[in-house]
């Protein structure tokens, strides 16, 4: 079996949980996209932004950054900002360790930028930026 595929079995359920922020003062909205059913208005941005995020998380465990991880579940919470720059990542939960962290959050700040958002979407979420919740899942 190929590196990737053992990480498939091994490593693989990220699920991708965005909150809308249509006010700076906080989320409002009580939607919720769990990865395998990201619909809202923003469907292919959220789609683009999850399999990247997810690519680069892959390409780093397979180029191997640490000898065994463990199990447990890792979530970033970060601003996606209209010109798709990522800034005020923090780490909500880590149930695995420093260096499993440091492996999430460089798949997430090394997939930026992504697009500029369309007029519609900056229109609709009225700030200009998003927090996004992300969780990282490592299994055996």
């Amino acid at each position: 079996m190929t590196k990737s595929i053992l990480h498939a079995y091994n490593c693989v359920v990220v699920s991708l949980i965005i909150c809308l922020l249509p006010m700076v003062s906080g989320c409002v909205s009580g939607e919720v996209y769990p990865q395998e059913k990201i619909n809202g208005p923003f469907k292919s941005y959220d789609t683009v932004l999850r399999n990247t995020i997810m690519q680069r998380w892959h390409s780093l465990l397979d180029r191997g950054k640490f000898a065994q991880h463990k199990i447990g579940k890792i979530v970033l919470q970060f601003h996606l900002n209209y010109d798709g720059s990522i800034t005020d990542i923090k780490v909500l939960e880590d149930g695995v360790g420093d260096e499993q962290v440091a492996i999430c959050q460089e798949a997430v700040y090394s997939s930026a930028p992504f697009s500029r958002w369309p007029k519609d979407m900056i229109r609709m979420v009225g700030a200009n930026y998003r927090v996004i919740t992300y969780t990282f899942n490592y299994y055996k």
